[in-house]
């Protein structure tokens, strides 16, 4: 993306948009961290800036599938950028680029049929980020580290001096550690609590009774927080390895287990990866990112289906076409949010 030297104001917006897409790119290494992280520190408008353009682009992409919306980006962009064709997502990136039409989005946005939720509120030192039902939304941190909130889920950032906290209020997150020895990075789920030093793992908790943590790869050790074990001064620190997952549920404590990484955290790319899944546990998942949700007959045959494959995340009535053609499965539409699967034949 080439900024536009014009102006020194839109050259910093345009420059704070380029490492917006930069960051989130499949090939952005520690070398561009590290020259991001350079440029950010280098002037506080560097670091405004870059965090409206964040603000924008999670807007953004809650409403990417907008006519109106595409209109404007490409219109913004044919302004500010080279003729070339590019994706959709770079395209929006000439939003964030200016301010005024900043300014004209979130006018866009906000007069439609329903408000636009509230992804990120502040205090003094506390950031709160959250998605809601069927939303993704990636976040850099102040320090470099990024990460990534599945649908529903809510995170608090309280980043100190001596410490880099986050709490996991619910729902499911992905984190990529950028590495400060001084500093650990530590994740609070329930009772767990997660500490790292540059690395990459998945933290879910949307229920209360069970927390899953999957480690990518570096290390993190984790520690159970408020248990009659740590009270009677038993070890409660569990160091994982790449490849691990550390199941915890209220009624079977903790347990490390080989974890398949592809279905963990393919949440991120909008899909779902079932390897013989149940289907009750299938449906379960498909159903969190949907308000429109699925539900099951009683019927041991139901009970014993598996499903494999992988399905676009959000559309609920692509699954049960799947199963319709897969199985002897019918459906039906029992109300405006709810399909009825049934035995067939």
């Amino acid at each position: 993306m080439t900024a536009n030297a014009s102006s020194p104001r839109q050259s910093v917006h345009e420059t704070a948009a380029y490492w917006a897409m930069r960051l989130s790119s499949e090939d952005c290494g520690p070398a561009d961290r590290a020259a991001f992280l350079a440029w950010r520190d280098e002037n506080p408008d560097h670091a405004a800036a870059f965090e409206r353009t964040e603000r924008a682009l999670r807007t953004v992409d809650r409403h990417m599938a907008d006519p109106e919306l595409e209109d404007l980006s490409r219109q913004v962009l044919a302004e500010t950028a080279p003729r070339q064709a590019a994706p959709v997502r770079w395209l929006v990136a000439g939003i964030a680029a200016s301010l005024c039409i900043l300014a004209g989005l979130s006018a866009i946005l906000l007069s439609g049929p329903g408000q636009v939720p509230q992804t990120e509120t502040m205090t003094a030192s506390l950031k709160t980020y959250e998605t809601a039902v069927g939303e993704r939304s990636t976040i850099t941190l102040s320090d470099g580290s990024v990460v990534t909130l599945n649908t529903d889920s809510r995170i608090e950032v309280d980043f100190e001096d001596a410490v880099r906290n986050i709490a996991l209020v619910r729902g499911q997150a992905l984190f990529e550690v950028a590495s400060d020895a001084s500093r650990p990075f530590v994740v609070k789920a329930g009772n767990q609590r997660i500490t790292a030093l540059g690395t990459l793992f998945d933290v879910r908790f949307d229920r209360e009774d069970e927390i899953r943590v999957v480690l990518v790869e570096g290390r993190v050790a984790v520690d159970e927080l408020d248990t009659a074990r740590l009270k009677a001064g038993e070890p409660d620190r569990i160091e994982m390895t790449p490849g691990e997952t550390l199941l915890v549920k209220a009624s079977a404590g903790r347990e490390v287990l080989k974890a398949d990484v592809e279905v963990a955290t393919s949440w991120r790319d909008g899909r779902l990866v079932f390897r013989r899944e149940p289907l009750q546990q299938a449906v379960a998942e498909i159903n969190r990112y949907s308000t429109s949700k699925i539900r099951l007959e009683q019927d041991p045959r139901l009970e014993a289906l598996t499903v494999s494959g992988v399905f676009k995340v959000g559309k609920p009535d692509s699954f049960v076409l799947a199963l319709e053609t897969m199985h002897t499965v019918e459906s039906s539409r029992t109300s405006d949010d709810e399909i009825t699967l049934r035995w067939g034949g």
